[in-house]
């Protein structure tokens, strides 16, 4: 699920409307499947 969530979060369209929702403040940063997977084991195991 949380794989799905990035997914959807790193889309043209919703980087466009954080970008003006946040006044050009906020940058996506495209991770690759396997650095998802590694950041969420360890954000799971609190490191």
């Amino acid at each position: 699920m949380y794989k799905k969530i990035v997914e959807l979060y790193q889309e043209p369209d919703i980087e466009e409307v954080i970008s003006k929702d946040t006044n050009g403040g906020s940058y996506i940063i495209k991770l690759s499947d396997e650095e998802i997977e590694k950041l969420f084991e360890d954000l799971k195991q609190g490191e």
